[in-house]
């Protein structure tokens, strides 16, 4: 199994200065709920503990049915991209996992407007996101006014204390 090399190298990570681990996890939505509870969780559990240090998860799609399993794998945060209910992740969750992500990288970041990524980010911490962040990787023609415009959004939450 892969779990031991990961598990190893997200370790070297920590010890050369990283302050935290991502792992992901990008096409869990495929996976039964059963096979993730049964071989997913135990794995990444080992890795976590390995690792020594605060672990995101993230998992790409509709992953809200695999919500009950993520407090036991014990990782910090659970990355989410913009296609679960963020809601009833939040409720499966209740506190017990922070999450993150959730801002469409394609139609918002990419393809959308400031007001666009405004309302994306007053929406996603109003549903429940703890931590704004893309939903995924940063598409190579994503204008970097968006990016501001997410950093901005972000910054002015901050200053209002939510």
């Amino acid at each position: 199994s892969l779990a031991r090399p990961l598990a190893e190298y997200g370790a070297a990570m920590v010890e050369a200065g990283a302050d935290a681990v991502v792992i992901e996890e990008e096409f869990a939505e495929m996976l039964s709920p059963k096979f993730f509870a049964d071989v997913m969780v135990p794995a990444l559990r080992m890795i976590v503990k390995t690792i020594g240090a605060p672990v995101i998860l993230y998992m790409g799609g509709e992953v809200t049915r695999f919500a009950r399993y993520v407090p036991e794998i014990g990782v910090a945060g659970l990355g989410i991209d913009h296609r679960p209910d963020v809601k009833a992740l939040s409720e499966v969750l209740g506190g017990r996992v922070r999450l993150l992500g959730n801002v469409d990288t394609h139609r918002v970041l990419a393809a959308g407007d400031v007001m666009d990524v405004r309302e994306a980010v007053m929406r996603a911490v109003g549903e429940g996101i703890t931590l704004i962040a893309p939903g995924g990787p940063l598409l190579p023609w994503t204008p970097l006014r968006n990016v501001r415009a997410l950093t901005e959004a972000v910054r002015e939450l901050n200053l209002k204390g939510r």
